[in-house]
């Protein structure tokens, strides 16, 4: 099957074996069922087999993973490590909890909160560090896995921004975030870029198509951005010029968004009761979440079958897409 084997005795498997048995769609199901990732067994063959395995996952798409959850909680933010293996969640108390694969808590810290009273706008997370965004909107502050303070930006040199929201990292050592409110530049929301270990403002770009920004996510050299204002996802590049964007047949308004190996993950944004959007919006509203190519071509609607309730945010980790729901309930879904 491939050249690459953690064991000599793994088998070589002609191609017609390979691409007209092993990735026949009827018996993906079956044979991902037979064979769980976690199986020690599947831990014991090549390398190009498990790769393979996931591919065909990934083709089944979105559907529920079974993970128990062991404790009902409010979790408002969260972010996962590079390599998926963890995630770093804050509570509605304030509390910031690293959960592993099993969404067991493997360790907490807390703030200063006479000096960081709240997070409101989210936060990025690295193999060293999480880079927040402070409770008035308008710096970054960065601290260890253990909570003590590392780094804090300075003010932006822009007295004008309001905010600073979805803040994400790139693999090239640069921090984004969206910045709105302000009153001296035109219309719309603006990336402003920092250096991820000073946290020194670099520069801004906007594009004049971008405003209401509800999520944003870097991978590779682009970042992916939902746009509420036209209901789409745009691509940029790291200059602020739109290289593609995707939107759905259906009514939806993008919110956070991730991107996990070759597929976009996005959940629908949060609005008031009384926006006037609402009469345009399914019943499921909230509940659905939406997977699209990184060509922004959409290849999966998932609805959540709950009773009430939405998906407040949601992330990444040891292959699966982890639910938070404004509930306190977590749902989890294999596929990724």
């Amino acid at each position: 099957m491939s050249d690459e084997h953690d064991h000599s005795g793994c088998p070589s498997f002609p191609a017609w074996a390979r691409d007209g048995v092993l990735l026949q769609p009827d018996l993906l199901a079956a044979m991902l069922d037979l064979l769980p990732l976690q199986s020690d067994g599947l831990k014991r063959v090549c390398k190009a087999w498990r790769a393979c395995l996931l591919e065909l996952d990934k083709r089944i798409g979105l559907r529920p993973a079974g993970l128990a959850q062991s404790k009902i909680c409010k979790y408002v933010l969260c972010a996962s490590m590079p390599d998926a293996s963890m995630l770093l969640v804050r509570d509605a108390r304030g509390v910031f909890s690293f959960l592993d694969g099993t969404l067991n808590r493997v360790a907490t810290f807390e703030l200063d909160t006479d000096r960081y009273p709240a997070f409101q706008y989210g936060f990025a997370l690295s193999y060293d560090r999480v880079a927040l965004v402070d409770y008035i909107g308008t710096k970054l502050v960065a601290f260890a896995h253990s909570g003590a303070p590392l780094q804090e930006s300075i003010r932006c040199r822009d007295d004008y921004v309001a905010h600073l929201w979805y803040p994400t990292l790139s693999a090239c050592g640069q921090l984004f975030c969206i910045a709105a409110g302000h009153d001296h530049l035109p219309p719309g929301d603006y990336v402003y870029v920092f250096d991820a270990s000073s946290l020194e403002f670099k520069r801004r770009f906007s594009h004049p198509s971008l405003g209401d920004v509800r999520g944003l996510a870097a991978h590779g050299e682009e970042l992916y951005v939902s746009d509420c204002t036209d209901n789409v996802i745009k691509v940029l590049d790291f200059e602020g010029n739109v290289l593609r964007s995707g939107r759905s047949a259906t009514p939806w308004r993008p919110g956070w968004l991730l991107v996990h190996h070759d597929r976009i993950y996005a959940i629908e944004a949060e609005f008031g009761p009384d926006c006037e959007d609402n009469a345009d919006m399914p019943e499921e509203y909230g509940r659905r979440v939406w997977v699209l190519s990184t060509a922004c071509e959409v290849l999966q609607v998932y609805v959540l079958e709950v009773q009430g309730g939405f998906i407040r945010n949601f992330a990444v980790v040891s292959d699966r897409l982890v639910l938070f729901m404004n509930t306190g309930e977590r749902h989890a879904l294999r596929g990724v």
